[in-house]
């Protein structure tokens, strides 16, 4: 008997992130579909012991298992059956499907996703169950499905919402506690407590330039699929590679979470914690913290997965980091942010793997409708626009860098970067305000030598927090030396990463 594949999926997932814009509906979403494809061997033994499936690779919304089994289609109609009729995993899309095991692995796995696709585009893009609801007013949190007996007390009122919202919004509550301890591998993570929505967690009473504005992080492996399909020829070396990669992210959300805790930035007046894991699983990680903590936190990540590699291939990542006011869709925000990994993922060259990052400052509610280069192009202008590159990792150590470039007034950058706008980068108009820029930075306002002395270092900062990836293959400009600092002006660490020696050591294992 040499048995089969089992591959699940969950799909459609615009139906159940992008109906509602309430946090903790979203990260119930994330937490059931990654619950899914982990407990499907446990449930499935449970309802019919004739099944027993060995997990091969678990992602967030993914699952494929290995079965001995000689009767594959029984198989199929029993998952198919458990995960349209188990609550709450009915309020969501699945497709499965199997395939003999044909000795060849990759071309195995390749017929398993395609069939996967082919059953997609035979499913409604939804779930109709609570369709039917005999309640005549829409979900309160989404405005599409029916209300039906469920209801959320908000301001004193009884909002009425749908199942499918309902229990989304009970597991987000629920299943964070387990999902912290589960993943970092840690019970002590369970006593954590956390921000239950982005009012709370973007409030900032101190400054009203950072008040009310997030940092929206998302990452994504750089051709995670290729080096799969390169060395994962067997199904025990596709495990292998599925638990490296776990155990690496589990030591990193570990000491990302202590290092969190007892940072006042990342923590309310009352000890809760300004953080929201809304994806984690496969190759990509969405993550929502204030907008002052958007640069520890993704620098953190990627001091924390520098020296990630897999039988010598390093395990690199593209990084979108957006900053935006809280009552931005979070749907538009993570589509924003993966659109700036992909443009990072786009300069790479063949074969290229490194990590690096782009990233956009939203001032207000709106975001951009258009392309981002044609965004860059409006706010920039063509010339500048067409010189922006994506940038390294931020070093961990970079205090003194930052210090260095808060020495010089503010509004003098800010004239400077006006005019070097309107100059397209160039001319006399940018090389004067420069001139005035050394000016003021002198002592009384005086000693252009003293001003020149610091501007330069100031420079020499910039190069090394906004340094390009790769030296000579992708030059950053002087002009977008200056427009980065401006744009990231409130938003760099104040001071240097105050990692323990401790958890230095563990995060670079």
């Amino acid at each position: 008997m040499n048995g089969c594949y089992l591959r699940i999926e969950g799909v459609n997932l615009g139906a159940v992130f992008d109906d509602s814009q309430q946090v903790s509906v979203i990260r119930g979403a994330s937490f059931l579909l990654r619950q899914a494809a982990r407990s499907l061997p446990e449930w499935l033994k449970d309802k019919d012991s004739r099944f027993i499936l060995t997990p091969i690779s678990i992602g967030a919304s993914v699952g494929l298992y290995a079965c001995d089994t000689d009767n594959p289609d029984a198989l199929l109609v029993a998952v198919r059956r458990l995960l349209r009729e188990r609550e709450p995993y009915q309020h969501f899309t699945f497709v499965a499907d199997t395939v003999a095991k044909s000795g060849d692995f990759p071309a195995d796995l390749e017929n398993l996703i395609a069939a996967n696709r082919w059953q997609q585009m035979s499913l409604p893009s939804l779930s109709l169950v609570g369709l039917d609801a005999e309640r005549k007013e829409p979900c309160s949190w989404n405005g599409i499905r029916p209300a039906d007996d469920h209801s959320i007390k908000r301001d004193d009122k009884q909002l009425p919402i749908s199942a499918s919202v309902a229990s989304r919004f009970d597991a987000g509550r629920t299943l964070r506690q387990t999902f912290y301890a589960t993943e970092a591998r840690d019970d002590t993570f369970e006593t954590y407590r956390f921000t239950d929505d982005l009012n709370e967690l973007a409030k900032r009473n101190d400054s009203e330039t950072l008040a009310n504005k997030i940092a929206v992080i998302y990452l994504d492996g750089n051709r995670f699929g290729t080096l799969q399909r390169d060395l994962c020829t067997k199904p025990d070396i596709q495990a292998e590679f599925d638990k490296y990669v776990q155990d690496c992210r589990s030591t990193y959300l570990a000491n990302f979470l202590r290092h969190a805790h007892v940072s006042s930035d990342y923590l309310t007046s009352d000890g809760r914690l300004r953080l929201e894991v809304l994806m984690w699983g496969g190759d990509e990680i969405l993550l929502v913290v204030p907008a002052w903590c958007g640069l520890d936190a993704l620098t953190f990540f990627f001091d924390a997965s520098r020296n990630w590699k897999f039988k010598d291939k390093p395990l690199t990542h593209a990084g979108g980091l957006v900053f935006a006011n809280r009552k931005t869709p979070l749907s538009r925000l993570r589509d924003l942010a993966k659109n700036l990994a992909e443009g990072f993922k786009d300069q790479l060259r063949p074969g290229e793997l490194h990590n690096g990052f782009d990233y956009i400052v939203l001032e207000s509610i709106d975001y951009p409708t258009q392309p981002l280069h044609r965004f860059r192009e409006q706010v920039f202008g063509a010339a500048l626009a067409s010189t922006h590159v994506p940038l390294k990792p931020m070093p961990r150590d970079a205090g003194g860098d930052v210090t260095a470039l808060h020495t010089l007034p503010k509004g003098q950058c800010y004239a400077l970067v006006r005019a070097v706008v309107k100059d397209g980068g160039i001319g006399r108009r940018a090389i004067d305000a420069r001139d005035r820029l050394e000016l003021v930075a002198g002592e009384d306002g005086a000693s252009g030598a003293r001003g020149k002395d610091l501007v330069d270092k100031t420079v020499d900062a910039a190069r090394r927090l906004f340094a390009s990836p790769w030296g000579l293959d992708w030059p950053i400009t002087d002009a977008w030396l200056w427009l980065h600092m401006v744009d990231l002006w409130d938003y760099l660490p104040p001071s240097a990463q105050d990692v323990a020696p401790s958890e230095q050591q563990e995060t670079r294992k």
